[in-house]
């Protein structure tokens, strides 16, 4: 579940397309999941994890990326 949210909650902040393509629309506050705790962890730049995510796992789904 932990990392269900960290995935989702960096998908919603710096997704861009691929965000697009799965018809999520709005930020990170609109997302109940995403409100019931803390988003933010000290040290850790969602931006580059998720670049990170996208290349090394999600690349396998090449018509989402």
């Amino acid at each position: 579940m932990e990392r269900n949210f960290h995935v989702f909650y960096q998908l919603i902040e710096a997704g861009g397309s691929m965000k697009d393509e799965l018809l999520l629309e709005g930020g990170v506050a609109q997302y109940e999941y995403l409100n019931k705790s803390r988003r933010e962890v000290d040290g850790i730049n969602d931006r580059e994890e998720w670049k990170a995510l996208k290349v090394s796992k999600l690349s396998v789904v090449p018509s989402m990326c």
